[in-house]
């Protein structure tokens, strides 16, 4: 897999990306997921060869459609801090800073790309600077920053759509990860990887009473995660995980939003 990966990730820098279709059941999830992602292109899953024509005129058309390539969120945080990644996006270290390797971006696609930011212990009276600017070709756009004064927790609400945003994004990740382990027979510490995870969102401070559908989901996932699923069912799950993880429909087809060219409106205070 990882020379795979490598192969693919060499040609995305050339400016090709690789996009996988799995049809039917005989096919590797992990290893197409993985293409995929380094590639920097899609990922579809077709139940039947009927839908196979479908798939391929949407990537053709979506090709047609690239306004920029070579996107990436450059991150740099303070010694000691770490970066979170959620979802597939691609990450690399330079100069001691990360960066966030965006796909193809399309006319009109809506693409979100959540982070977690995790910082050491400070003195009370620090305040603690994390720097973002996105580019393309290392043309960089203003960057922007986030402000956090140690000690004082009046700058650091938690926002109600970030916290939404942040636990449908571990779901989808942890139901990737459950349906792996049920595919090994571990039905068990399938269901348990969502028992974890609601743990975390409680420590996060995402609260059922304010996300009731979330906790609701997570429930329906664990239960069926200790019965037997057909491979079929495991196939369409880890789809549609990758999907929302990549800001894309279980169908495939992107996302779409207005787009106002104001990147970081909507930057929040890490969790």
């Amino acid at each position: 897999m990882g020379r795979i990966r490598g192969f693919v990730a060499k040609a995305a820098c050339r400016g090709i990306r690789t996009s996988v279709l799995g049809v039917g059941e005989d096919y590797d999830d992990d290893l197409l997921q993985s293409i995929s992602a380094a590639g920097q292109g899609n990922f579809y899953f077709a139940e039947s060869e009927a839908q196979v024509p479908g798939f391929v005129a949407q990537e053709v058309n979506e090709s047609r459609q690239i306004v920029a390539r070579g996107v990436e969120i450059h991150v740099e945080l303070p010694p000691g801090a770490t970066l979170q990644v959620l979802g597939d996006w691609p990450t690399s270290s330079a100069n001691g800073n990360s960066l966030i390797h965006l796909p193809d971006l399309v006319s009109e696609q809506l693409v979100e790309v959540a982070v977690v930011l995790n910082f050491p212990a400070f003195a009370s009276d620090e305040r603690v600077r994390a720097g973002f600017k996105i580019g393309c070709h290392a043309e960089w756009a203003p960057s922007a920053e986030l402000i956090y004064n140690v000690g004082d927790a009046s700058n650091q609400p938690l926002d109600d759509e970030l916290a939404l945003a942040f636990a449908n994004l571990r779901v989808q990740e942890a139901t990737r990860e459950a349906v792996r382990r049920h595919r090994r027979g571990e039905r068990k510490r399938a269901a348990e990887v969502f028992d974890d995870l609601e743990i975390e969102l409680f420590r996060r401070g995402v609260m059922p009473d304010k996300h009731p559908e979330v906790f609701e989901l997570m429930r329906k996932q664990g239960e069926r995660m200790r019965h037997e699923l057909e491979e079929s069912e495991r196939k369409e799950m880890t789809h549609t995980s990758t999907m929302g993880l990549r800001s894309r429909r279980s169908d495939s087809k992107p996302l779409f939003g207005r787009t106002d060219g104001h990147f970081f409106d909507h930057l929040h205070p890490p969790l």
